[in-house]
């Protein structure tokens, strides 16, 4: 007898702290997918760059303009096309001084030059050089191609980018 006494007294307060009050579980449902939403929408406006670091070397031609090469693995050499962009900082030019320089890609050779493939650029080095009496023969530096700039939302979850590309 004692015992059933002692067991219904703790009855009440067993049910009350095993259950979770509604509005807990109500504005967690509410606040989670606000969140989730508002994460949605801010993917689908940040852009994403992918980008693929190179080695630049420009030699000065007799006509007075570079001739600007690129080289690239074989991996890599499948994503590059034409008109591409290129952002170029030069060693002999620092960019905190000069700037970056801004070409296109305008060619890419088939041939394998060792292990890797020649991309020719389309880039001017004419703000480098106006202060110079005499123009560097050559040019070294690294660029970065920037290969595909979409919604960061689409690089997180790949199945849309196929139902983007069937929706055109």
């Amino acid at each position: 007898m004692p015992n059933s006494i002692h067991n219904d007294m703790w009855k009440e307060p067993d049910e009350f702290i095993g259950r979770v009050p509604k509005w807990i579980t109500h504005w967690g449902i509410y606040s989670t997918f606000i969140l989730m939403l508002l994460l949605i929408t801010i993917g689908c406006f940040i852009p994403y760059q992918e980008k693929l670091t190179v080695e630049v070397i420009s030699e000065l031609r007799d006509n007075g303009e570079y001739k600007t090469v690129a080289y690239t693995s074989p991996y890599n050499y499948g994503r590059i096309h034409r008109n591409q962009t290129v952002v170029i900082n030069l060693n002999e030019y620092p960019s905190n001084c000069y700037g970056s320089f801004i070409g296109r890609i305008i060619n890419k050779s088939s041939f394998q030059k060792g292990n890797n493939y020649e991309i020719t650029i389309d880039c001017d080095f004419q703000k480098a050089h106006d202060n110079d009496e005499q123009p560097l023969k050559i040019l070294s530096g690294s660029g970065v191609i920037v290969l595909n700039e979409q919604p960061f939302i689409v690089h997180l979850f790949p199945i849309l980018r196929t139902i983007i590309m069937v929706g055109t």
